[in-house]
């Protein structure tokens, strides 16, 4: 077990892999509940002004889907010290060096990040994201119970952002093993 939090990058074979796609179906519940937090927004009042609603306040944007890839793809994570997963990439990366420096360029602007709280398709289901300049950076990794549940985990994602060890090289996620000979060349 690490002593520090950590940065690690994952490598899939392709768009089509079975843990990507899981993945991927994760950022779009977040996005779903994004866009219920805004519009839930945009018919609440604000306290003090009952004819301004909350979406001029504050409105939540979506977060960036991911976007497929033929070829070998990844995604970045943030480990705490028990390697509990604390945040994950807000979109897929063709390259490991272009996750890399999007991950640099994180921790080099945490002031600029901002959090957006969501809320899942259910009671009970609360989650995050965080935004730099307006576009979405970082997700939670699963739901939370509640709200401020979510939001502590969503401040322990930045300040692990902000100190984590990144890795040098991605780790390669496999598939449950199947019959047959496995392709061994995927480079990312």
């Amino acid at each position: 077990m690490s002593a520090t939090p950590r940065i690690v990058f994952s490598m899939f074979r392709s768009s089509s892999d079975p843990m990507f796609l899981a993945w991927a179906r994760f950022l779009q519940a977040v996005e779903a509940g994004a866009r219920r937090t805004a519009s839930v927004a945009a018919v609440t009042v604000a306290p003090g002004a009952p004819s301004r609603p909350l979406e001029q306040v504050r409105r939540a944007q979506p977060v960036v889907r991911a976007v497929p890839a033929t070829a070998p793809c990844g995604v970045w994570r943030v480990l705490a010290p028990n390697n509990r997963e604390l945040g994950r990439s807000a979109r897929a990366y063709t390259s490991f060096a272009s996750a890399r420096a999007h991950v640099t360029a994180l921790r080099a602007s945490v002031d600029e990040l901002g959090i957006v709280a969501v809320n899942g398709e259910r009671a009970g289901m609360s989650g995050w994201y965080v935004t730099r300049k307006g576009l979405p950076v970082i997700t939670c990794g699963r739901w939370y119970g509640a709200a401020a549940s979510g939001a502590t985990a969503a401040l322990a994602a930045l300040d692990a952002l902000a100190v984590a060890v990144v890795e040098d090289s991605p780790r390669r996620l496999e598939p449950p093993r199947r019959a047959g000979v496995a392709s061994d060349d995927v480079v990312w």
